[in-house]
């Protein structure tokens, strides 16, 4: 096999020249030579020269491993930093977003006071145009009251002006009866009143005030009543309403009917309890007269309201039944006959 070789026989002395001069030149001999002869000083040098050549070998081995490892230390560092700079790219990211949350909340929150600083500016208005009018109100209110205490002060001396003269014509009266005195030009004293005759004055005036107040409380109770007629009204027309959509025609009617006797015979029944309550005869006191009558006239209102429903309840129930009926397909209306026929139920007790 052949093989390229640097030195042989031929190009001994040339390959020799040739050695030194890169010695020389690689600073490893100085101005000596190599001959490769039989002196010891020659072969001392020429193992010199190969050790150090060995030697500087070595070391280039050990500078690479060591770029190597400093290669591959570089290598792992730039990861490590790589990772690093992801990381806080991502911490800066996230730093941002929660930055531009907290804008955007305080955007809100600023717009929020805003509206809110608006609102109350609005309500503050609104409170000084309602101190306003309820100041205006006030000032109506007591001349209000002070022309009606004008009032009721005629009213009371009217009226004891009244029962004065009433007192003194039957004073006069009986003085007539007595018989004659004997001293003919005896002074008149004026007139007293009697402790005892004051004292029954106050007991008939608390007679009546007792009177009234009892009479005004036996009508609350009766509006109290009809106030929860009317609510069993609502409940009972919920309850007659209710069977509309089933599927029974025939039981839905009579139910219908049935419910619709029971609520007018109960509202007839409160009806004529309050007429026969507000035709009850009782003393009123010129006083509580005012008071009375308004509650009265409440009451009176109260009744007819009571019978406007119960008329609107009745034609509900005929409309109702139309309504059945025509469900139902029986191509039979309700007629004024049908409709005369559940008002005269009204008056079944």
């Amino acid at each position: 096999m052949a093989t390229n070789v640097f030195c042989d026989s031929t190009n001994l002395k040339e390959s020799i020249q040739y050695v030194n001069y890169k010695l020389k030149d690689k600073g490893i001999l100085q101005n000596e030579k190599v001959h490769f002869s039989d002196d010891v000083k020659d072969k001392c040098r020429i193992v010199n020269v190969l050790y150090q050549l060995l030697r500087r070998n070595e070391a280039d081995v050990q500078e690479k491993e060591n770029l190597l490892e400093r290669i591959q230390n570089d290598s792992i560092e730039s990861v490590k930093n790589l990772e690093l700079s992801k990381q806080l790219q991502r911490n800066l990211d996230k730093s941002l977003n929660e930055r531009q949350a907290r804008e955007d909340r305080i955007l809100m929150l600023e717009k929020e006071n805003k509206k809110l600083r608006k609102e109350n500016k609005d309500i503050m208005n609104a409170l000084d145009k309602k101190k306003h009018i309820e100041a205006a109100m006030k000032a109506e209110l007591s001349m209000s009251l002070k022309k009606r205490e004008q009032q009721m002060e005629s009213l009371r001396g009217n009226y004891d002006s009244i029962k004065r003269r009433k007192g003194n014509n039957s004073y006069c009266s009986l003085i007539i009866k007595e018989p004659q005195k004997s001293h003919v030009n005896a002074p008149i004293l004026p007139e007293t009143h009697d402790t005892e005759e004051h004292e029954l004055k106050k007991v008939s005036e608390h007679e009546d005030y007792l009177g009234v107040s009892l009479f005004l409380q036996n009508i609350k109770n009766q509006n109290h009543k009809l106030q929860r007629c009317l609510n069993d009204s609502v409940t009972s027309l919920e309850t007659l309403l209710r069977p509309l959509y089933k599927s029974y025609p025939d039981s839905l009617i009579t139910c219908f009917e049935q419910n619709a006797v029971v609520l007018d015979a109960k509202l007839q029944n409160l009806i004529r309890l309050v007429a026969e309550v507000l035709n009850q005869e009782k003393y009123v006191s010129v006083r509580d007269l005012e008071s009375l009558t308004v509650e009265l006239e409440n009451s009176m209102k109260y009744t007819k309201n009571l019978e406007e429903e119960n008329k609107k309840l009745i034609d509900g129930l005929a409309h109702g039944y139309a309504l059945i009926s025509g469900q139902l397909d029986y191509k039979q209306p309700i007629n004024k006959g049908q409709k005369a026929d559940l008002l005269e139920k009204r008056t079944i007790p």
